[in-house]
């Protein structure tokens, strides 16, 4: 399982190397960036059909950010 993470993170990492031009010295910052991504993704509410993330529950009005 943690094989297929470290696998989506640098597929990720690759395809934001080759989107900045592939530039040298930078593959930490792709890797990081990558990382922080994968994980923002795990942390982030589901979405389902009855129930956008975005709404608020009935009764109370949702926060502008």
């Amino acid at each position: 399982m943690e094989s297929d993470k470290e696998d989506l993170i640098r597929r990720r990492a690759y395809a934001l190397w080759e989107k900045e031009g592939k530039p040298e010295g930078k593959h930490d910052d792709h890797w990081h960036r990558a990382n922080k991504e994968m994980h923002g993704l795990e942390d982030a509410p589901r979405q389902t059909p009855d129930k956008p993330a975005h709404v608020a529950p009935a009764g109370r009005k949702a926060r502008k950010a």
